[in-house]
């Protein structure tokens, strides 16, 4: 009896455990990448003086995209950072604090853009004025958002109405990107370590 209660309870748990969504792959995650296919969000150190075409995509949209509000920030940098250039899926945008370094974003659309798996919704082209592996960026919502909550919003449109996005790290305070080769410390024998859990 006993063996059959925990050969009952682990594909229970480890159902639970693979039932939650890595926070990369949520549904409505706004993130920083630097291409447009959502592969890479972090760059092996930043060069001087070299053109970086940085993306704020809509990761797995629920619904259309009308409007959106955010706001950025990029912490920790070592070197001037410059905006080359902006441009936006949505043609009227109105941005405050207009500082690559930290900001907002409102904009809006006449008809809203499809739902599809990786929008574009804003480029920016960066470029820093020394190495730089140091530099991580957040998104979060506007000052005073559209709705109540510290998260990004997205109007959809007529039918859809406005809703909150998380962002692609999967909280608030967690850096969306970065300059750098790797966040965190990998262990390589990790995954061995769980295997024998199981032997």
């Amino acid at each position: 009896m006993k063996n059959a209660m925990i050969l009952i309870l682990i594909p229970l748990a480890l159902g639970a455990t693979m039932a939650a969504p890595a926070a990369a792959t949520e549904i409505d995650a706004l993130g920083v990448y630097f291409d447009s296919q959502v592969y890479q969000n972090a760059l092996c150190g930043v060069e001087a003086n070299v053109q970086i075409p940085v993306y704020i995509i809509l990761v797995d949209a629920a619904a259309p995209v009308k409007g959106l509000e955010f706001s950025y920030s990029i912490a920790n940098a070592t070197a001037t950072v410059l905006r080359l250039v902006t441009t936006t899926a949505l043609p009227r945008y109105t941005v405050e604090d207009n500082d690559p370094l930290d900001g907002s974003y409102h904009l809006m659309a006449e008809t809203p853009l499809p739902a599809s798996s990786a929008m574009v919704l804003v480029q920016w082209t960066l470029m820093f004025t020394a190495f730089d592996e140091h530099g991580v960026y957040y998104l979060r919502g506007v000052d005073a958002p559209s709705l109540p909550g510290d998260y990004p919003v997205v109007d959809g449109g007529s039918g859809y109405g406005l809703r909150r996005v998380g962002v692609s790290s999967g909280h608030l305070d967690a850096p969306v990107a970065f300059n750098g080769c790797s966040p965190l410390a990998v262990d390589v024998t990790s995954f061995g370590g769980v295997k024998n859990l199981f032997r």
